[in-house]
């Protein structure tokens, strides 16, 4: 719970976009390398590689992050139309 300042922009998702898959997933052991500051995965199939604006956590990004316990970014995106 966090307090809310008065006048502050709440956006809320009553019905967000799920990607239950996501908390299936032992992501330690989908880590292939990390050399760097560099983080290897293998994704699973059905898991978005990135957050969404209506869920923040049921992704593979935000997963891995949990796991290596550090900020990450995505640079390469094979599920999505370049």
């Amino acid at each position: 719970n966090v307090p809310v300042p008065r006048g502050a922009y709440i956006r809320v998702h009553a019905n967000p976009k799920r990607h239950l898959e996501a908390n299936d997933v032992d992501w330690s052991n989908h880590i292939l390398a990390e050399v760097h500051g560099l983080v290897v995965i293998d994704k699973p199939a059905a898991v978005p590689t990135v957050p969404t604006v209506d869920n923040l956590v049921e992704s593979a990004l935000s997963r891995v992050q949990e796991v290596v316990r550090q900020p990450l970014l995505s640079t390469s995106r094979l599920d999505t139309c370049t």
